[in-house]
Parts: structure tokens; C-alpha cells; sequence
């Protein structure tokens, strides 16, 4: 306590000090005022003052009272720290470092001012350095939750989700029922990928604060991504009709809605955001991504454009703005965003995404597949395993007689594309062990040896165990690319089965199919969406001379006879051929042409040794790649590729021209 005031005065300074321990803060505020100006030479008032103006958000005079304070008092290494918590809130990172150096150097055992230099270093992009600080902090204080909090963010900057994680539920075991604890904490469990934990610690901010609706909306989507959707949903509405709706809580619901494929809604979700909290970089992200959807891509663009104007960005952000660049055709722009975010977060999956599908579409394989291994369709906690080099394992010296288990993953068709690249292995002599859909396990057995194929499997046994789309990379050293595709022959008796029930008659006979792919997703991440209207395709192929069968999966209602009426011809509906691979496999052996979109059936068409004319839209999914008259990987499937502009009318009269020509495909 300040000794030089004169009596009546220091005991003012007693009892702002004791009102701002009460956090009675604006009455503490008004006796610091009046001291202040009284006695503006007293660093001890200067230095209280600024640490109360923090409190308070008044943040320029915290910095005036707190720059006074180490002017008149340069060792006041306290003072010097509280000074860097007042600048790095105001944005100026690099002076806020400068100060918390020189509170380190004149009190090095000060673990705040430990934390609050990793706080500025992690902000600048020193991931290194702010791990080192913050774990200097908690040698000094073990049971901060704070160090530890930070600690755990820059750990999941880093993409070491498991430590991360691990972090966030100590500070939660720590932090009692704060709820600013405990909601920082689920927001880094959710970003971690435990969402039970995350979950759960929401639930406990809820309790605590049932109004909190920032809370909530997050609250909403981690219910939604443990597949609990129709309960997100009611607590959105349930947030929106409490007392205090923030902003973000309609960027929460938009997000939902973007789930629900329901664009035009999320899109107006986001503008309500926004409305409220204009420099919100995710509502706008979000906002250009439903536009994206519903084909206002000049409206996108300019939402993006605005993002990329506000200077910088977080990684995360990058990297959403990389994919999104990507799906509008601008490689160079999204590899550019996409190696910026990798630079600060090395192990952020959605950046290495967006490289990959960037150097699989232009034919750079060994790059493209490398940036493949980090897809976080398998979790989070492989990242530091492959950072590290520990995954994928290495080739055995000697394959043959090897055991190499393969993890399944992804859906049919993807299992049918990733498995020829374990044709190498078996000619090798390795024994595959197979981990993947039982329906595969016939078809793929007639391509390769397959020494054992189970559903499910905890922890299998092997020299080698990887996941089947890392298959590419692993086999590197075994064989170059393109890798042609496994054939499968199909079952006689199947054949003649399909063949009746396809029956005869004049012309070729040509499969159509319209729609394929995943709708949802997590928003700011491509979905795997193809589609065509079934008219469009009807069009482009009347008049011709054929047998026309409709081989679309889960057609919508009336899809096939607006395909009917435009073609001129009746389709034969053979969609019940989806729910039996081999009876769908058997069907496409029948095919003179096909005429559709990619899915699985196209995967299944190459196995059989069959042909297709291929519909893609823009832009290209990484198979099909960004240019070219066929893709490496379906040599003898003729691309029509939709225009960037959303226009299929170019490729449908090049499609329509080569039909009436007779070329095969």
C-alpha cells in the first residue's frame, strides 16, 4: 500500500481497493479517478487504476494509467505485466510482449507474466515459444487454470488435440462452477473432438446460467454433431426465445440449418448475425458458403473478399477460405490460404485438405497424397502421429509373408477406389487383412487374395496397420500412378438374372443416373454433392436410338418421369438394383454406355470392365481432376464437366453430338 498519501487520501485508496475486491468496479472507478488526478506522480495509484480500468474494458486509459505507472516506477515488474494484459487486449501484441519480457526480467517466479507472453507469442504465430512460456507458468503456479487453458489452445493450434484435450479437462477439474471456465473449456473439448466432455461441460454453464445463449447455440451443435438433432434444434429455439440473444447464437442456428441443407434459411441466419456483430469472420465465412450453395457464387466471392480485407486471419479461417476458393476453380488462391493457415497451425486438417484435393486435381500425386493422410475423417489424434513420422508405418523390409491390415473408413465406392492400390502388396506376396463392409468382401475377393476380412476389429495384429485411403501413400515406393482400377467379374447366375429382368429389344442399352453423394456437412467444408436435372440429361439424349434404364439410387419422386417426358423414350427402373452389389455389379456388365454422375455404381462399372460418359459438375471432385478429357484413375470414361458458371449447356451438346455420332466412350 502507498505510504506518501496523506492519511484521508490513503484511506480513500483502502477502500477502492476493497470496493474493487467486492466488484463494486464503477464506485472503486470514481475514488481511483478523483486519486488519480490528485496525485497523478504515485505509481502505486497509477498501477491500481490501470489494473481497474482492464476490469472495466476501458482499455485506453488502462494503458495511459499503467504506461504512467512504469514511467514513474521502471522495476514495478508487476506493473509492467498489467501493462501487457492492458495492450494485448487493445490489439497491440508485439508492445504487449515488450512488457511482459521486462516483467520477466525484473520478477522471473511471476507466472501471470509467464502467461501472458505465451498469450502475446501465440498470437503472433510462435507456437514454440508460447508453449515454453506457458509451461513455465505452470511450473511456477501448478493449479493455474488459466496457463493451463492457454497452454491446451496452443497445443490444439499445433493439432496435438489428444494433449489438448487432456489440458482442458484438468482446467475443468480446476475451475470449479465458473462458468467463464467452464465454457472456454467445452469450446476447446468441442474443437478437440470430445464432444461428450464438450457436452457435458456446457450442460454445466447452462446449469449455472440457464440465459447464457452463446452457450446454448454452442450447446446445440455438439448435441448435433453426436447425432442428437432433433434435441439441437430445440434448445436453438429454446436460446432464441430467452431474454439475451447474441449474435452468435444466429450464426449457431445458421450452422444447424447449413446441416439441414436448408441454404436459404442458413443464409438469412447469417445475415442476422451479422447484423448484430458486423466483424464476425465465422458468420461471414458461413454466409458465403450457403451462398456458394445456392448458386450466388458473385455474392460469395464478395463475402469472401470482405473476410480476406480485415486483415489477420486465424488459421482456421485460412483454411475454410482455402477449400471454399477451391470449389470455385481458384487453385492458386486456395493453395496460397491453405499453406498461410499450415504455417501457423501445421497440423490443422482442414488446411491439408484443401492442398490435397488442390494437388490431386492437377495431377501432383506424391504431394497430393501425402497432404491426403491428414483427413479427419479417422480423428483428430493421428495428426501428431503423422507430424511426427510414427504413421503411416513404413513398408516391412520383406512383404512377402507380411501381414498388413487395412482399416475401412470412408463409403462403398471409396473402398472399391483405394483397394487397387493394395494390388501391389498382395503381388508382393503380403497376406491382406481387411477391416471394411462385409458386402465388399466376395466382390473383392475375386480381385485380390484376401487373407482374412472382418467387419470390425479392436486393435488388429500385423506388421502394418493403416487406414485404406492412406493405401496411395504407403504403396509409394511399390508402384507409380495412375494405379488401374480392380476388376471384378460378376456372377453368372446374377447375369442371367439381370439379364431378364432387363429384357430385350432393340439398340444399345444405356444406364442414367442423376444424383449422387452426401448433401449435409460440417459447415465450411466441401460436401460431396453431384447432381444434374434428370430433363437436362433427357434432353441431351433424345432421339437417340437405345434401351434406357434408370440405375439412380433413391431417385426423388417424379425425378425419373421428368426424364421420360424430355427423352422421349420410356426408362426402365432398375434403381432396386442398389440394395444387392452384386446384383448391381452383374447390371452394369450388361451396359453398352452409361450417361451420369459419379458414385459408387462408377466404381463398380470400371471393375466390371465397363465404360461410361461421366457428368461432373464444378468443381471437379480430386478423381475426375480439375482438366483433361478423362481422369488418369477411368481411363475410357469421356468427362463432360460442368461450366463454371453452373452451365451444363456446352457439355450436354458435346455429349449429345458424340451419342449421335456413335463413338464409343
Amino acid at each position: 500500500m502507498t505510504s506518501s498519501l496523506p492519511r484521508s487520501a490513503q484511506k480513500d485508496f483502502e477502500r477502492a481497493v476493497f470496493l474493487f475486491q467486492e466488484g463494486r468496479l464503477a464506485i472503486a472507478e470514481g475514488m481511483c479517478g478523483e486519486l488519480c488526478a490528485r496525485f497523478p506522480a504515485d505509481a502505486e495509484i497509477a498501477h491500481f487504476g490501470g489494473v481497474l480500468a482492464t476490469r472495466m474494458g476501458k482499455l485506453g486509459l488502462a494503458v495511459e494509467r499503467l504506461g504512467r505507472a512504469v514511467r514513474l516506477e521502471p522495476a514495478r515488474g508487476r506493473a509492467h505485466a498489467a501493462l501487457g494484459f492492458a495492450l494485448e487486449q487493445s490489439g497491440r501484441v508485439e508492445e504487449a510482449r515488450r512488457s511482459f519480457q521486462a516483467a520477466i526480467a525484473l520478477e522471473p517466479g511471476f507466472a501471470d507474466a509467464h502467461n501472458g507472453l505465451g498469450i502475446t507469442c501465440l498470437r503472433l504465430g510462435l507456437v514454440d515459444e508460447a508453449m515454453a512460456s506457458f509451461e513455465r507458468a505452470l511450473a511456477l503456479a501448478p493449479e493455474s487454470v488459466e496457463a493451463r487453458l492457454n497452454a491446451a489452445h496452443a497445443l490444439l493450434q499445433t493439432g496435438r488435440v489428444e494433449a489438448a484435450a487432456r489440458l482442458y479437462r484438468e482446467a475443468l477439474e480446476r475451475g470449479g462452477e465458473r462458468p467463464e471456465i467452464l465454457r472456454v473449456a467445452a469450446l476447446g473439448l468441442q474443437r478437440a473432438g470430445d464432444l461428450e466432455n464438450a457436452r457435458a461441460s456446457f450442460a454445466r454453464v447452462l446449469a449455472i446460467a440457464p440465459d447464457d445463449s452463446m452457450a446454448r447455440g454452442q450447446y446445440a451443435l455438439v448435441l448435433d454433431a453426436l447425432g442428437r438433432a432433433a434435441q439441437a434444434d430445440a434448445e436453438i429455439e429454446r436460446a432464441l426465445a430467452g431474454p439475451a440473444v447474441v449474435p452468435s447464437l444466429h450464426n449457431s442456428r445458421g450452422v444447424l440449418l447449413l446441416h439441414r441443407c436448408l441454404w436459404a434459411a442458413a443464409a438469412n441466419a447469417f445475415r442476422a448475425a451479422l447484423e448484430g456483430e458486423p466483424a464476425n469472420v465465422e458468420a461471414r465465412i458461413n454466409l458465403a458458403l450457403a451462398l456458394l450453395h445456392l448458386g450466388q457464387r458473385d455474392e460469395a466471392r464478395r463475402e469472401m473478399a470482405s473476410v480476406e480485407s480485415q486483415g489477420q486471419l486465424d488459421p482456421l479461417a485460412m483454411a475454410r477460405l482455402a477449400t471454399m476458393h477451391g470449389a470455385q476453380g481458384d487453385s492458386a488462391k486456395a493453395i496460397e490460404l491453405a499453406q498461410a493457415a499450415l504455417h501457423a497451425s501445421p497440423l490443422l486438417p482442414d488446411a491439408h485438405t484443401a492442398l490435397a484435393s488442390e494437388w490431386l486435381r492437377a495431377g501432383l500425386y506424391a504431394r497430393g497424397w501425402r497432404e491426403y493422410l491428414f483427413r479427419p475423417t479417422r480423428g483428430l489424434a493421428i495428426m501428431e502421429a503423422i507430424a511426427s513420422g510414427a504413421y503411416p508405418p513404413r513398408l516391412p523390409a520383406a512383404l512377402a509373408g507380411a501381414d498388413i491390415a487395412i482399416l475401412g473408413e470412408q463409403g462403398v465406392g471409396d473402398a472399391l477406389f483405394f483397394l487397387r492400390y493394395a494390388r501391389p502388396l498382395a503381388e508382393a506376396g503380403a497376406r491382406l487383412q481387411v477391416h471394411a463392409d462385409r458386402r465388399l468382401e466376395a466382390l473383392v475377393a475375386r480381385a485380390l487374395p484376401i487373407a482374412s476380412w472382418q467387419e470390425v476389429a479392436a486393435t488388429p495384429r500385423a506388421d502394418a496397420v493403416l487406414w485404406m485411403g492412406d493405401l496411395p501413400a504407403f504403396v509409394e515406393p511399390l508402384a507409380g500412378e495412375p494405379m488401374p482400377t480392380l476388376r471384378i467379374a460378376p456372377l453368372a447366375a446374377r447375369v442371367g438374372r439381370m439379364r431378364e429382368r432387363v429384357g430385350g429389344g432393340d439398340g444399345p442399352l444405356v444406364g442414367l443416373a442423376w444424383s449422387a453423394g452426401t448433401q449435409g456437412g460440417i459447415a465450411g467444408q466441401t460436401v460431396l454433392s453431384k447432381e444434374i436435372a434428370p430433363a437436362a440429361i433427357g434432353h441431351a439424349l433424345a432421339g437417340m436410338r437405345a434401351r434406357f434404364v434408370s440405375i439412380q439410387r433413391h431417385p426423388q419422386a417424379g425425378s425419373r418421369e421428368a426424364l421420360e417426358a424430355a427423352l422421349g423414350a420410356p426408362v426402365a427402373d432398375l434403381a432396386a438394383a442398389n440394395d444387392d452389389l452384386e446384383d448391381m455389379l452383374a447390371l452394369l456388365s450388361l451396359l453398352d454406355d452409361y450417361v451420369g454422375v459419379s458414385s459408387t455404381n462408377v466404381h463398380l462399372l470400371a471393375a466390371a470392365g465397363g465404360r461410361g460418359r461421366i457428368l461432373v459438375p464444378y468443381p471437379a471432385d480430386w478423381r475426375w481432376q480439375s482438366s483433361g478429357a478423362q481422369s488418369p484413375w477411368f481411363p475410357g470414361f469421356p468427362i463432360y464437366r460442368q461450366a463454371a458458371s453452373g452451365d451444363w449447356s456446352a457439355s450436354l451438346a458435346g455429349l449429345a453430338v458424340d451419342l449421335k455420332s456413335g463413338g464409343a466412350p
